[in-house]
């Protein structure tokens, strides 16, 4: 049976194949960032592309788990984590000695 095959289309083993737009990208994934505000600061330039905000709240428990052995009585560490410009996470750390410490 022969038929005619239409304009923009490939053909490949007898079946055509449409070669038309392509189909749409990925969409982007949005990109948090990890700031750190308090006694000792650090401001997250690259951030990281995760895909939603349960992704970005996991990555927040894991920084605040590798930052914890830094910590030291009497200090205070304020995660925050934005995305597209505002804030959707804060984090606390507040640290203190209580009674008299041994050494």
């Amino acid at each position: 049976m022969d038929f005619e095959v239409p304009p923009n289309t490939i053909t490949c083993t007898g079946s055509p194949i449409r070669n038309g737009p392509s189909p749409p990208a990925f969409a982007e994934m949005p990109r948090y960032f990890f700031h750190v505000h308090g006694t000792r600061p650090f401001h997250d330039d690259g951030g990281l592309d995760l895909p939603g905000d349960a992704a970005a709240w996991e990555e927040a428990k894991r920084f605040v788990r590798d930052i914890e052995s830094a910590l030291e009585p009497g200090e205070t560490w304020h995660l925050e984590v934005p995305r597209d410009g505002g804030a959707i996470y804060s984090l606390k750390l507040c640290t203190r000695a209580i009674g008299r410490q041994k050494r």
